[in-house]
């Protein structure tokens, strides 16, 4: 007995507060309630059955055996009832019922309320005590908001008009859209609106100094990676927690959309916005074209000044070799441990044999031209090692990257994952400013490869008595 009491939780599984409570006497159950709450009373404890078990081993609708429960209350169902009603299931046996969902939907900012009562901060209220709760439940079941979001749109058209304490999805957008219209440029502050600037402050971003656009749709793709924010079944779209959800006053974006979605928070926002259209339709520089090839400036459109910076760069092999490091260059920065990471963050690597399905190319390239977006130390048999993360691939070895040229198939399956949203384009800005930190040890890299080339050359010669071409390679 005092090893189940020892299980048992501390609040009432009604109200959600503390106090003397009652433990239910089913041997796995560590539910406990206040003797009010399950309709007894101090003067009338006696009548409380040896044996008392809570609502939770009964359906709710027949009182038969019960078999689906709810995580936050004693409702709960059998397995042919379980058919006729509203239910979230979040696991196998587990999920929510009507009442709870309500709740966690305004907890989670997934849904706006219709009672202006409703208070998550004042622990007088049982909101309060039930969020609380949740919170305990969704650390204890390893629950995350994008679970919530993954039930949410189908439970959505399933009828959520009917449940009670909501507001319908029609209603909601029309309130978000009256709210966006009427205050996205009352809001601007200085160069960005006052949720943007907030944002960015939170998580010690410096905005002393303007950022362009590209630069925080830059931070907000790195902010969602860090926190794993992707969908984890639309993977072309990304979940907003609380703090996305206040700049895009969405549950979830396109992950291709949010370089547009970011226009009415910036200054000139009009002005913005046709930008924004203008790099949509800067165009690919034509593979087929044979000036492309050997263009001597940093390209992003035929039709275009190279000066704006903020346009996209084209992907093709003449821009990606100034930032592409190989197998063997990176071993050799691996010796430069203080400049190693800004060197390495931002570069393109060619990756071989990925298992992700997301951005694998069809079978016909066995190597990945990706991004590095993070450099991490990996746990290795001779102690420790240094790992890279790549767009949606953590934890790479350096032994996995490709000492390769960069070819045109290479830079076709890079535009087509860009073009799918699976990764962000990089700005001729980006690309100059890291192709500036690269270059010595690109050029270096080069240099000491030719040699190795020319010392074969020369070695092959030898061999074969070839004197003349011998002379010709010195």
């Amino acid at each position: 007995m005092e090893e189940r009491e020892g299980k048992a939780e501390d609040w009432c599984f009604v109200c959600k507060d503390g106090g003397d409570l009652l433990l239910c006497d089913n041997r796995n159950c560590s539910k406990v309630y206040h003797l009010e709450c399950v309709g007894y009373d101090r003067e009338t404890t006696s009548q409380i059955e040896d044996d008392w078990t809570c609502e939770c081993h009964s359906c709710s609708s027949c009182k038969g055996a019960s078999e689906v429960h709810c995580f936050c209350c004693p409702t709960s169902f059998c397995k042919n009832c379980i058919k006729s009603v509203k239910f979230v299931h979040l696991r196998a046996n587990k999920g929510l019922c009507t009442d709870c969902w309500t709740l966690v939907r305004l907890a989670e900012q997934l849904s706006v309320s219709e009672y202006k009562s409703v208070d998550f901060e004042d622990r007088d209220t049982h909101e309060c005590l039930f969020k609380e709760y949740w919170e305990i439940v969704k650390k204890e079941e390893g629950l995350r908001r994008g679970d919530l979001v993954a039930v949410e749109e189908p439970y959505s058209s399933k009828g959520r008009r009917h449940m009670r304490g909501t507001t319908p999805t029609r209603v909601v957008k029309t309130l978000q859209d009256r709210d966006t219209k009427s205050n996205t440029f009352k809001l601007i502050t200085s160069w960005g609106s006052k949720p943007l600037i907030e944002f960015l402050t939170s998580i010690g971003v410096d905005i002393t100094t303007q950022l362009s656009q590209c630069d925080v749709s830059s931070i907000i793709l790195k902010y969602v990676q860090e926190r794993d924010l992707i969908h984890p079944i639309k993977k072309m779209k990304i979940i907003c927690d609380r703090n996305l959800h206040l700049i895009f006053k969405k549950n979830t974006i396109p992950l291709n959309q949010i370089n547009a979605l970011l226009g009415p928070h910036f200054s000139h926002g009009n002005d913005t916005q046709r930008t924004n259209n203008e790099k949509k339709r800067c165009l690919e520089s034509d593979p087929q074209n044979g000036d492309a090839k050997h263009q001597k400036t940093l390209s992003c459109s035929q039709e275009k000044s190279p000066n704006d910076k903020a346009y996209f760069a084209s992907i093709v092999a003449h821009n990606m070799k100034l930032v592409y490091l190989r197998k063997s260059l990176v071993e050799d920065l691996l010796e430069q441990p203080e400049s190693f990471e800004d060197k390495v963050v931002g570069s393109f690597v060619k990756v071989m044999e990925t298992e992700s399905r997301e951005i694998r190319s069809k079978g016909k390239i066995s190597q990945q031209l990706l991004q590095v977006t993070a450099v991490k130390k990996m746990s290795s048999t001779d102690g420790s090692s240094i790992g890279l993360n790549v767009w949606t691939l953590p934890d790479i070895q350096i032994s996995m990257l490709s000492d390769s040229d960069i070819t045109e198939e290479d830079c076709q399956d890079l535009r087509e994952k860009m073009a799918k949203g699976l990764f962000q384009r990089p700005t001729v800005e980006e690309i100059e400013k890291k192709a500036r930190i690269l270059h010595q040890d690109i050029r270096k890299d080069w240099m000491k490869r030719e040699l190795v080339k020319l010392q074969n050359l020369i070695d092959r010669a030898n061999e074969k008595g070839r004197r003349s071409e011998r002379y010709t390679n010195l």
